[in-house]
């Protein structure tokens, strides 16, 4: 809704003209139908005419209320109880947005497989960083670490905030991609002067000045064995 539209709801208000203003508010966005409604039946509450619009938006007052409820439960911790309402809103109108929220929860509770559907799709439809960043997070909390580094490498040259690298270099880590985790560690901890980068950077450094040796060839453990055997049978 444009300010236009607002200041002509409220002129018309004023004016105790309430179908011309509910005419108006039902035509604006839907995004502003419901707060327009609630402040109308806040203030003519006992018209029958508010109540019939009211009840021709439930709809959109009733996933609002979910969008509400759910975020509510999230500021207290209380993830799971939150799903139902994050589901039904999504369901009721499937926006990025509640997309993010929704798989945002999904990975904080460690679903990670039904977090990347709800996240892929947010960033198709708009490719926020934080839903690059947790799409990253639930690729990586699968497991799936080499399809993370391009979601979180995106992430990075689209914002670099310290969190960002630190992600990217947890990630690169576990691909033992060391170097590489080193630079992001690095620049995390350099931003945001988090311990826990200094240290997996200090433990990447070690791996790449002291590679693991790969493991002897059997014919090599062989040709060992048989060249002991024959050294003890000379000492005696």
């Amino acid at each position: 809704m444009n300010d236009g539209e607002g200041a002509r709801i409220v002129k018309l208000v004023s004016d105790n003209r309430h179908e011309e203003a509910l005419g108006v508010a039902l035509d604006a966005p839907r995004d502003h139908v419901n707060r327009v409604h609630v402040r109308l039946l806040h203030r003519f509450r006992r018209e029958p005419l508010v109540r019939d619009a009211l009840n021709r938006a439930k709809s959109v007052i009733v996933s609002e209320s979910d969008d509400m409820r759910a975020l509510r439960l999230i500021s207290s911790g209380r993830l799971k109880e939150a799903l139902p309402f994050l589901e039904r809103a999504v369901r009721s109108r499937p926006t990025a947005c509640r997309r993010h929220i929704l798989g945002r929860t999904l990975s904080r509770l460690s679903r990670h497989e039904d977090a990347i559907d709800h996240l892929g799709r947010a960033v198709a439809e708009r490719g926020d960083p934080e839903d690059l960043l947790w799409l990253g997070r639930a690729l990586d909390g699968l497991g799936r670490h080499a399809e993370a580094v391009p979601v979180l490498e995106r992430l990075v040259d689209l914002r670099g905030a310290p969190v960002d690298h630190h992600w990217l270099g947890v990630t690169l880590h576990a691909l033992g991609m060391y170097e590489k985790a080193i630079l992001h560690l690095r620049l995390a901890f350099t931003g945001g002067n988090d311990p826990m980068d200094q240290e997996l950077a200090e433990i990447c450094a070690k791996n790449v000045q002291a590679p693991v040796p790969e493991p002897p060839r059997v014919i090599d453990r062989i040709a060992s064995f048989l060249a002991s055997m024959t050294g003890s049978g000379r000492s005696k």
